[in-house]
């Protein structure tokens, strides 16, 4: 079955749609007005389009081509998965045709990893609240980087923090979060699960959590992180 990914690269310039049915073949739409298609890939089956030329077979009530052509495609095929990645930061402007139609996509990858430029700030985050599904984030805030705690509610069902969740505020994190069914932290501390168990287990009736994993960095015991944990009574 096909699977549509659209990339945000770190240069918006190499932004594409990326349809492939194996890892030999691929098609790649290029997205910004300025792309020029590359030299073929002999490894790998590659065809380059432009989304220009591709966008003046359809009709569409939408003024962006970008978010014409994706909306025909979603419509004209059957995709099995439906992904973004996105490896900088999201311009509410010019980004304006993904962020309308984000809710589309089964699940959103968002890394800074490999692009230097990008200093993390919690309007960053802010831009996929409300917005997305399945949220999978891996993000390492630099040395000498204004530190942050989110706290507000991403309205998520699943979310996968990888590598660094320091930024993530975890009091009343499932209070917040009265959707999500699926936690996954990394490089926790024992105080942080602590604090997650004591609201899993004392959470309200809204809360829908089946699922939690941590990777504690530096543990010390399972008796330090099940420390005073002790469930409400049931009335």
């Amino acid at each position: 079955m096909t699977e549509l990914n659209v990339e945000l690269k770190s240069d918006s310039t190499k932004d594409c749609i990326l349809i492939y049915k194996n890892k030999t073949s691929e098609e790649r739409i290029l997205l910004h007005e300025d792309a020029k298609p590359s030299e073929e890939n002999t490894k790998k089956r590659t065809s380059e389009l432009l989304v220009a030329n591709l966008i003046k077979h359809i009709k569409s009530p939408y003024e962006d081509p970008r978010e014409s052509l994706i909306h025909h495609l979603m419509r004209t095929f059957e995709f099995k998965n439906k992904t973004v990645d996105c490896s900088r930061k999201l311009d509410e402007s010019a980004d304006k045709y993904l962020l309308d139609i984000m809710a589309t996509f089964d699940k959103v990858y968002v890394s800074n990893f490999g692009n230097i430029d990008w200093v993390v700030r919690k309007e960053d985050i802010q831009v996929f609240c409300k917005r997305i599904k399945d949220l999978y984030i891996s993000l390492k805030l630099k040395e000498g980087e204004n530190r942050f705690k989110f706290d507000e509610a991403l309205e998520c069902e699943k979310l996968w923090i990888h590598d660094d969740s320091s930024w993530l505020d975890i009091e009343n994190l499932l209070t917040r979060e009265t959707k999500m069914t699926q936690l996954q932290l990394y490089d926790v501390t024992d105080q942080d699960v602590n604090n997650i168990f004591i609201q899993w287990i004392n959470g309200n009736a809204t809360n829908v959590l089946s699922y939690v994993w941590f990777f504690v960095k530096n543990p010390t015991s399972d008796i330090v992180i099940f420390k005073d944990i002790a469930a409400k009574e049931i009335t």
